[in-house]
């Protein structure tokens, strides 16, 4: 055997181990976004069950979709807040568990991962 077919027997036997690359994990930034994208819709319908649905805690524990539907009517600046969460949305950052829209003024909307589903918990 010639050195140069020895050669590629070694390089052959070195892409043998080269470990593959796993799957990539899901993109958490679309999923967190789709979560927001879903509280947007619901609110525009006024389907306050669905919108109460991608909120986590504290909403959750305080609120019934006819209380959530209550509060929306009676804050006179519930649709900018939900216009200027609209459009804040594509600045969303996701780090870990936990994702941030940063919004006008310096506060920001807040997600949580939580047994694996994208929660809203702050909206301002």
């Amino acid at each position: 055997m010639s050195v140069r077919a020895g050669s590629w027997l070694l390089v052959l036997a070195g892409c043998a181990t080269v470990p593959v690359k796993p799957t990539p994990p899901p993109d958490e930034r679309a999923k967190a976004s789709q979560v927001v994208e879903t509280f947007l819709a619901a609110v525009a319908a006024k389907d306050f069950g669905a919108a109460l649905a991608v909120l986590g805690p504290p909403w959750t524990g305080r609120y019934s979709a006819e209380r959530l539907a209550r509060d929306f009517a009676a804050e006179p600046l519930g649709s900018e807040r939900v216009e200027r969460l609209a459009r804040a949305l594509p600045k969303l950052r996701v780090d870990g568990a936990a994702a941030v829209i940063p919004l006008d003024e310096g506060s920001a909307a807040t997600l949580a991962l939580i047994d694996g589903t994208w929660k809203l918990i702050t909206l301002e």
